[in-house]
């Protein structure tokens, strides 16, 4: 079987966005570029990493710097932080609320630990995403590649409520509407599947396909670290993220039932 794009909605999205009826205006960054944060504890490279947290882990609630590895954008001295309000398990979650004293537009979120990692593994990465409502921020999951100085992956769960994703459909680096949009309110799973010997980036939401990139690798090829941000235009809503799980054993098997030519 052959990967293809879903070309029912593959609708571009122009990098400046003019929001009808809104005193504000959203630009897109498009750069395949690292997104530098401060500096992190390099961890041990691991077969399987995973943070779901909890106190067991090392973090309690409030601002999440400094706590178990996690650094933030220099934007915000309280954004992300630690919650208990709405775990997808357990009882405590991250969570990335407005911060009244940052501009909109303000990138603010968390870096997870760095694992510096030449090595090209085929890789997998699952984190249960719920964003409050729509009309707000855009909320980002980028996998990244610092020593690559390359994003390896970006998906944007978008204000208007669309997932979008990064991606080089022939015309230039731009986001692609998936056609499928997030859930409002409640947890749902992301998986992104990085085949960097098949040249291959599956996509799922909500135990459904959402987008795969047959083109190449979108950049980098590893999975090094893990940032969550938005743009601090939220309104009444916050964005949640929950157990999150970096995979490097190998070739997945979402993969292993394609046939890659």
């Amino acid at each position: 079987m052959r990967f293809s794009f879903r070309t029912a909605t593959l609708a571009l999205i122009i990098t400046g966005i003019a929001l009808f009826g809104a005193a504000i205006d959203k630009t897109y960054d498009v750069s395949t570029a690292v997104i530098v944060g401060p500096a992190s504890p390099d961890s041990p490279k691991l077969v399987t990493e995973s943070w779901g947290f909890e106190a067991g882990e090392g973090f309690a609630p409030g601002f999440i710097s400094g706590q178990a590895g996690w650094t933030v954008f220099s934007g915000s001295v309280v954004e992300g932080h630690i919650d208990t309000a709405n775990p997808h398990v357990g009882t405590q979650h991250l969570r990335i609320s407005l911060d009244p004293a940052a501009a909109g537009g303000t990138s603010i979120g968390a870096f997870s630990p760095s694992v510096t990692d030449p090595v090209v593994d085929a890789s997998a990465v699952f984190v249960y995403v719920a964003i409050g409502d729509v009309g707000g921020a855009d909320y980002d999951v980028v996998l990244q590649a610092p020593s690559q100085s390359l994003l390896t992956v970006r998906v944007k769960f978008s204000y208007l409520g669309d997932i979008l994703i990064l991606d080089d459909v022939g015309a230039g680096l731009v986001y692609v509407d998936t056609g499928v949009d997030w859930v409002v309110g409640s947890y749902n799973l992301l998986e992104i599947y990085i085949d960097p010997i098949g040249n291959t980036i599956v996509y799922d939401y909500a135990a459904a396909s959402l987008y795969t990139s047959v083109a190449g690798v979108f950049a980098g090829t590893v999975v090094e670290q893990v940032v969550f941000l938005c743009d601090n235009w939220n309104v009444a809503e916050s964005g949640d993220f929950d157990d999150l799980t970096i995979d490097r054993g190998g070739v997945p098997v979402e993969l292993q039932s394609f046939d890659i030519d």
